[in-house]
């Protein structure tokens, strides 16, 4: 399972997360998890590991999340 930006970003906002705080409880820097909002890079399989226990994300959680994320951008929402 991967996370790509949108769904990144979506966990960060559901979260009511700012990036900043989102650095602070992953301890990935700025620009990368900005690469990785902005599409322009991909959290490798140990950070989303990362970003799963950070956030208690399951596997079935990502599931939903993605599912979701995916319905919010051929919706043009996201």
């Amino acid at each position: 399972m991967k996370i790509d930006g949108k769904t990144l970003k979506y966990i960060r906002c559901s979260a009511g997360d700012t990036m900043k705080e989102m650095v602070k409880k992953t301890g990935y820097s700025l620009s990368t998890l900005e690469k990785v909002e902005y599409g322009t890079r991909n959290l490798s399989k140990n950070a989303t590991i990362r970003v799963m226990k950070v956030y208690s994300i399951s596997v079935d959680d990502l599931r939903a999340i993605n599912a979701t994320v995916g319905e919010l951008v051929r919706a043009g929402l996201l």
